[in-house]
C-alpha cells in the first residue's frame, strides 16, 4: 500500500514499535484521568482490550526478534497477520472443539489440528453412504480444478439471453458509478499482471502512472488519482470499456426479464462471460494484435471479463443474502413489537 506504517517490523528500534509504545502510554494516561463513563472515555472493556492487544503485539514482536525459533531469529514481523479473519476463525474452531473453552491448552490445539486436517480432505456424505475412497477424493479435486477454468458455454444455454445484447445500447452508466468502475478496471489490470507475460499486451490494458502530468483529465479517474500513492495499476480506456460492457450485461441479466432464467441456469459465470464477450465484440474495438506474441484481443478480453464476472456475482450474492437477513430481522422485530 506504499504506507510506511504497513511495512514489516525488522528491529527493536523500529519507529512502528516506538509508536505502539507511545500509544500504550497515552492510553494509560487517558485511563488515569478517572473520567466518568459516557463523558469522553472508552468503556472499561474496550480500554482493557485495546491496551492488552497493543501490549501483546509489542511483546510478541520483541520475542520473535530476539528469541530463536526453530534455530534461527525472525528477520521481520508482520503484525497484521496475527489478526486476520482466517486465523481468528481457526482459533474459534480450536475453542469449540475443546468444549467451548476460551483458554485452550497446547495439547488441545494439537488434537484439534489433527481432526481438522482429517476433515479438510473428507467430503460431506449422505447417511446412506459408508465413506469416501481415495479415488473419489482425487476425482473431486480434479473436478474443482477444471471448474475454475472458463469453458465455453453451450450455445443453447445462451439462446434465451441473446436478445439482451441489443438492449445494452439503451443502458447508460451513471457518472456516479464510473469512478467505482474505473477502480474495478484498475484492480482487474493488477490481477492480470501475473497472467500476461507479454509487456506489449499488458500496456494495451493497463499502465502505471509515474508523473502527475500522466493522470487523465477525465472526472471518472478522480477517485483513483486521490487514493493513488504511486503504486496503483491504472486501466487504459480499452480496459474500462470492457469492464463497462461486462457490467452492463450483468445489470440486464439480473433484471426481472431474465432473472428467473439466469438463477436457474447451471453455470451463471460462464453465461455472463460469453454474453459479455459477444457484447464487447459489438461495441469495443477488438482489432488489437500484438506484434510480439501475436495474441489478439479476443484472447485477452476473456481474462478481464472473467474477473469482472467474479466480482459482480460475488456482490450480487452478498446483496441477496443481506436482503434476506434484513427481511428476517424486520419480521422478528414486528413480531416482538406486536
Amino acid at each position: 500500500m506504499n504506507d510506511p506504517y504497513c511495512e514489516p517490523i525488522s528491529d527493536l528500534n523500529d519507529f512502528k514499535l516506538e509508536w505502539l509504545r507511545s500509544f500504550h502510554m497515552w492510553l494509560s494516561a487517558w485511563e488515569s484521568q478517572k473520567i466518568e463513563q459516557r463523558q469522553g472515555i472508552l468503556t472499561r472493556e474496550t480500554m482493557f482490550a485495546l491496551k492488552h492487544t497493543i501490549a501483546a503485539m509489542i511483546s510478541l514482536s520483541e520475542y520473535l526478534l530476539t528469541t530463536p525459533v526453530c534455530g534461527q531469529l525472525m528477520k521481520y514481523v508482520l503484525l497484521g497477520k496475527f489478526q486476520t479473519d482466517n486465523l481468528e476463525f481457526r482459533f474459534g474452531q480450536y475453542r469449540q472443539m475443546s468444549g467451548a473453552n476460551y483458554n485452550v491448552s497446547v495439547t488441545q490445539i494439537m488434537e484439534s489440528e489433527k481432526k481438522l486436517k482429517i476433515l479438510s480432505v473428507m467430503k460431506v456424505i449422505t447417511a446412506g453412504k459408508s465413506g469416501i475412497t481415495l479415488k473419489d477424493f482425487i476425482t473431486g479435486c480434479q473436478t474443482e480444478i477444471e471448474s475454475s477454468v472458463l469453458t465455453p458455454t453451450d450455445s443453447t444455454c445462451l439462446t434465451p439471453f441473446l436478445s439482451l445484447l441489443n438492449e445494452c445500447d439503451g443502458i447508460n452508466i451513471p457518472d456516479a458509478e464510473m469512478s467505482g468502475i474505473v477502480f474495478i478496471a484498475g484492480y482487474v489490470g493488477f490481477k492480470l499482471k501475473s497472467k500476461i507475460a507479454c509487456i506489449d499486451c499488458q500496456l494495451e490494458l493497463l499502465t502505471q502512472r509515474t508523473l502527475e502530468c500522466d493522470y487523465p483529465v477525465d472526472e471518472s479517474f478522480d477517485y483513483l488519482s486521490k487514493i493513488d500513492r504511486g503504486r496503483l495499476t491504472w486501466p487504459t480506456a480499452l480496459m474500462v470499456d470492457i469492464v463497462v460492457q461486462t457490467i452492463t450485461v450483468f445489470k440486464l441479466i439480473i433484471d426481472d426479464k431474465y432473472n428467473k432464467l439466469f438463477v436457474t441456469a447451471s453455470n451463471q459465470r460462464s453465461i455472463v462471460a460469453q454474453l459479455a464477450l459477444r457484447r464487447c465484440e459489438q461495441a469495443v474495438d477488438m482489432s488489437f494484435q500484438c506484434s510480439t506474441c501475436k495474441s489478439v484481443m479476443t484472447d485477452l478480453a476473456p481474462l478481464c471479463i472473467r474477473i469482472v464476472c467474479n466480482i459482480s456475482l460475488n456482490n450480487y450474492t452478498k446483496r441477496l443474502a443481506d436482503f434476506k437477513t434484513q427481511s428476517k430481522t424486520l419480521r422478528k422485530l414486528s413480531t416482538l413489537t406486536k
